[in-house]
């Protein structure tokens, strides 16, 4: 059996149409067999003759369990062991809509542990130094609200995912003076209602939930990435609009070389929840703590359909 090599094959997806779980018996396979003007030697060369060992040369090869994907590195648990975590992020975010500059920002982040409470492990948060792109009145106002109920309480369960996030009991108790110092520094009617929407939200624990899980630092720090390997990689689901389906996501190692940190790329696994997957992105890039699972640095790049807008967004974080 033989394949004639085509523009843009390669050993490892020729290898993967097979079943062939090590490429690198492919070329052996071919080299030990073939004619010799159709010997490889190294990159495939179109128009050649590659030689395909039988289903049983295949499985064969594969009981040698030495491809890559085997190996220990290439299938990290990443476990969530940061419970005294305490650490400053700085994060970055650019949002485009139907390809359009649509304004960027940043500011930064302070994660720190509080308690641990029947297996939970609760979380202070606060959001600070907000800087824009393009400062406006609105931006400000923005900001200034953000700051003025910091600090919001994060609860994850023991395996570091995202179970609740609310307001601290003393900043509702603080409301009154939060909403008038607000009031005072931006006295028109817009602010005004802005404020009201925020006073009543903050009353409302699933309103809070719900709003501050699209923050950006929320949805890349808890996005739901310590799914186990299995064969070099793990698999997801994520929301990419907060209108839209869920879609699979896959991740795998970087490169396998790696000591104190884990690296992860994520892309678009080969099939979605979604009805188009011509209108949806993903990548994401990684890196974990080997000691305890918690996140350096991450770099996410989306786009989807939310109604009929194109949206796309940029996140970065890193830790100070």
């Amino acid at each position: 059996m033989f394949h004639y090599i085509k523009n843009g094959d390669t050993l490892a997806r020729l290898a993967q149409e097979i079943g062939l779980e090590n490429p690198v018996y492919l070329k052996e396979y071919n080299n030990t067999q073939c004619l010799p003007p159709d010997r490889i030697t190294e990159e495939l060369e179109p128009g050649k003759r590659l030689l395909i060992p039988k289903l049983t040369e295949i499985e064969q090869y594969n009981a040698r369990r030495d491809a890559p994907f085997w190996l220990p590195e290439a299938n990290p648990v990443l476990e969530w062991k940061a419970e005294q975590l305490n650490r400053t992020y700085q994060v970055k975010v650019r949002n485009n809509i139907e390809g359009q500059d649509k304004g960027s920002f940043q500011y930064r982040v302070q994660l720190q542990w509080l308690r641990s409470d029947h297996g939970y492990q609760q979380y202070s948060w606060s959001r600070s130094h907000y800087r824009f792109g393009k400062e406006t009145k609105i931006s400000q106002l923005a900001s200034a609200c953000s700051e003025a109920i910091n600090p919001l309480l994060i609860t994850l369960n023991q395996k570091g995912g995202l179970q609740q996030i609310g307001i601290d009991t003393q900043v509702l108790g603080r409301w009154p003076e939060i909403k008038t110092a607000l009031s005072d520094a931006f006295p028109d009617s817009y602010a005004a209602a802005y404020i009201e929407d925020l006073g009543y939200v903050l009353f409302q624990q699933h309103l809070v939930d719900r709003r501050m899980r699209q923050d950006p630092f929320i949805k890349t720090f808890f996005a739901p990435i310590r799914a186990t390997f299995n064969k070099g990689f793990s698999f997801f689901s994520l929301n990419l609009a907060p209108d839209g389906m869920p879609v699979r996501i896959q991740q795998e190692v970087a490169t396998l070389d790696y000591t104190d940190s884990i690296p992860l790329l994520q892309s678009l696994a080969g099939t979605t929840f979604g009805d188009d997957q011509a209108n949806l992105f993903y990548e994401g890039k990684y890196i974990l703590s080997r000691k305890d699972g918690s996140i350096w640095s991450a770099n996410v790049h989306t786009r989807a359909l939310s109604g009929d807008i194109q949206k796309e967004s940029f996140i970065e974080l890193e830790a100070e």
